[in-house]
Parts: structure tokens; sequence; C-alpha cells
């Protein structure tokens, strides 16, 4: 219960919460200890009312983090300081989208401070974490390296290379997995590659040689881990690639090409970009091995397309070594062929992505102008076969071949379509839309989500002054 002063106290942590206005509610504080379920929220205040129906309720609050040096006496006061430190975070913000629409604008702003609220340090640690989202803790690599390139491209690399070096604390360096990433939480199979992919954007953007030096054993290692574990399986027509493994949260095993494959590819080839800007002596060795992978990459789509060059409609398997049929699931919009075009494993003007969107239209998969239907039956318990999408990801492996071959029609469509069913009205980015339910929006807000947000409004608006389109 609020004290005399109308403050929720808790033992768990330095911060305290002033409810300005409390009727109709009460406030709990939800510890770790009593919601043990990792994918369940913890240590956070729950606010909890009942409502009639035609019934409306004002909930007005002050939460003081331990940052700040003192409890605020009032809302307005905390509005105030709140606001001055994030006017000051927006100032040093170095690029903005080329355009004059202000929503754009404060949307590509809101999202600049979303990555920059997902870097977190917590009690009786150095390290500055970059959570994936919603009150959660968990740090996925992958994503993470969205959030942190986005920043990295708007100014903030200074921010960004604390967090780095946290993942480098993870990164064994010897013994026989030498280069692995250790994170107990969540790691696939592409979580090397896609440090090296961020450590290659954040090297590109800072251009600090003393960076590079600090992170040069660790890239090596992580190359070296690469390197090894793609030529374990010499088994054709895939020997280059990485054996079956994990790929994603969605658990199959399989040798995924693409989003393991062809991401941690493009990764070393962001890193290839940074080290050859810089003039660095290792440039030649990581293009060699950037140009061996791309060759193995190229090899496999191009095995697994034989025969399909006259099909009206065909999509490459994501699984290597089964049929898209039999390694079809619910992800293989996000994991898939349609990811290699913004890998630059495929051209937007090819007959082959061609084929890939007659199969995209054919089987009804561009609804509403997203591209992550959900084909199963069931979204984590949500009984919405066909009704879910998952929103973020997989419309950007869209738009830009559709930018590439002057579609702007298509590209619209999406990128309103993302306006309206990703982000809310506050411009915060959600993971999921369900048609019958507007109130699904699991993993909200997304940090990864914000980050291609970031991307896509840079891009989209230069791309579309460049087309005449402004």
């Amino acid at each position: 219960d609020p004290d005399a002063d109308g403050f929720v106290h808790t033992e768990h942590t330095d911060g305290c919460l002033r409810v300005l206005s409390a009727k109709g509610f009460d406030v709990r504080w939800i510890t770790r200890e009593e919601q043990k379920d990792r994918f369940k929220a913890q240590d956070y205040y729950a606010c909890n009312y009942t409502l009639q129906p035609g019934e409306k309720i004002s909930l007005e609050f002050a939460f003081s983090a331990p940052t700040m040096t003192a409890v605020p006496a009032s809302y307005e006061m905390a509005l105030s300081r709140m606001t001055a430190y994030w006017s000051a975070m927006q100032a040093k913000i170095t690029k903005l989208p080329d355009t004059d629409n202000e929503r754009i604008i404060n949307m590509f702003r809101q999202n600049v401070t979303q990555c920059l609220q997902m870097l977190a340090h917590y009690e009786g640690s150095d390290d500055l974490l970059c959570r994936q989202g919603d009150v959660g803790r968990y740090v996925w690599v992958y994503e993470a390296a969205h959030v942190m390139g986005a920043l990295d491209r708007v100014g903030f690399s200074d921010i960004t290379d604390p967090a780095y070096r946290t993942f480098t604390k993870w990164v064994s360096m010897e013994g026989d997995d030498k280069g692995k990433i250790t994170y107990k939480l969540v790691v696939w199979d592409n979580a090397e590659g896609a440090l090296i992919w961020g450590l290659g954007e954040h090297l590109k953007y800072s251009k600090n040689k003393e960076q590079l030096e600090y992170y040069r054993p660790y890239l090596h290692a992580l190359l070296d881990f690469i390197h090894n574990r793609r030529t374990l399986d010499k088994t054709e027509p895939f020997t280059g690639l990485y054996p079956a493994g994990r790929a994603s949260d969605w658990g199959e095993i399989g040798r995924h090409w693409t989003f393991t494959d062809a991401f941690m590819a493009h990764g070393i080839g962001s890193l290839v970009e940074a080290l050859e800007a810089m003039n660095d002596a290792d440039a030649p060795a990581v293009r060699a091995e950037y140009e061996d992978y791309c060759a193995a990459i190229i090899r496999t789509r191009d095995y697994l397309y034989q025969g399909h060059e006259n099909d009206e409609s065909f999509i490459l398997p994501h699984i290597a070594g089964l049929s898209f049929e039999e390694s079809y699931n619910h992800c293989f919009y996000t994991d898939g062929a349609p990811y290699l075009p913004q890998l630059g494993f495929m051209s937007g003007k090819s007959r082959m992505f061609e084929q890939m969107e007659n199969f995209y239209r054919e089987n009804g998969l561009f609804e509403h102008g997203l591209a992550g239907r959900l084909t199963n039956a069931t979204d984590f318990g949500v009984g919405a076969y066909g009704d879910c999408y998952y929103t973020g990801i997989s419309e950007f492996f869209w738009i830009y071949p559709w930018m590439e071959r002057g579609e702007w029609d298509k590209v619209e469509e999406t990128v309103k379509a993302l306006f309206d069913y990703n982000v809310t009205p506050e411009f915060i980015v959600s993971e999921r839309y369900c048609s019958i339910d507007p109130w699904y929006t699991p993993w909200q807000p997304n940090g990864s989500g914000s980050g291609r947000i970031i991307t896509l409004l840079l891009d989209y608006c230069a791309a579309k002054k460049d087309a005449g389109r402004a």
C-alpha cells in the first residue's frame, strides 16, 4: 500500500513509485521469487483494477529510478526531469530521415529512444545488456545487433561500445569452444555471425582504431570458430555450410543455410567493409573467408534451384537437404528464402525473386500488406489460425527489392501496413498483429523491431527522394 506520502516502496529496488491517482486500483510489486518462469514478466509493478461496462479510469503515477538524485515531489517535476533527459539524448542524433513528414520524424525519434531504453545496467554488475524488449531481461545476440546497429548509425557509438564489450565477455577464448558465444540464455547458430555483423557495423560508424584493437582477438576467435564449424560437414553438395543445428527459437534442427549461413556471411562482409575502410592488415584474409563462404551459399542456392527455372511460382527451401514442402513451417518467411535479397544473395530483379513473389501471392501471404502470416494453428496459445501475423521482420525483405525494382505501389502498401499494424499510435513497435484480436500485442516494446524501423525510415526516405517521389 502507498505510504502517507503516496509512495510504494519495495525491498528489491532503489526505485519507487508515486501514485497520484489511486482511486479504483491497487499497486503490487511482482518479484522474481514469485514469478520464476523465465518467459513470464518479473520485477515490475502491477496496477490491477476492475471496470464495469461503460466505466473508465485514469491512472497517474511518477516512477523514479536509482539514477535520479532525489525522488520528485510531483508528477510535473518528474515529467520535467524526464523531458530534459530525453531532449538531451535526442539532441545527440546525427542523422534523421530525409523527409518533412512529421509522423515519420516522430516515429523515428521515438524508436531511437526505444532502442536506448533497451540498454540496461543491473544492480551488482558493470555489464551493459542490450535487452530485446517487454519487461524481460533476456538477450538475443541477433536481435541486439539490430538495436545497436541502428544506434551506431545515428550517432550513439559511444553508448553501444560498452554493450558490445559485454558481449565479448561471453566469447570463449580457450579450449575446443574458442570463439563460441557461451551466453547461457538464448543462443542461435548464427550468434557468432550476428556479433561479427554488429561489430562490423559498429566499427564502420565509429572508425575507432583503438576499439578495433580491443575487439581484434575476439573477432579472430569468432571467425575461426565459424570457419571450423562450416567446414566440419563435407557432405556434397552443401560443403562449406554449417552442419545441422538450431537456427532460432522455433527449435527446428537442420541446415538453415539462409538464416544461419547467409546471414553470417553477410555479417563477415560488413566486417570486411569496416576493415577495408580503416586500411587494416586483416582485411585481405577476412575478405578471402567472406568470398569463400559466399561461394558455398551461392552453390547451395543454385543447386536447390535446378529444375525450377521455368516454374511460374517457386520458393527455395530454408533447410538444405529438404524440399520446401518437407521443411515448410510457420516461420519460413523470417528465416528462409525471402531473407536472401536483403543479404545480397538474390537480386530483386531476378526471375527467382519474381517466382518467390508469385508463390506468396498465390498462397495469400500478403494480406493486409503484411508478409508474416502465421500459418500454424496457434501462436503460443492464441487460437487465431491464419489471422495472426509476425510483424516487422519479413516485410523488410520485400520492401528493399521492390524499391530496387521501382515498384513503389508495393513499397507504399507494405510501409503503410507496418505503420498501421506494427507500430502503435505512440510509435511503440510490437511483434505481432492479430486481425481478430487487436489487443494481442506480445513482446512489446520490441527492441530489434525498433532498430529495423529506424533503419527502414532512413533508407526508405532516401530511396524515395532519389526516385523523385518525396
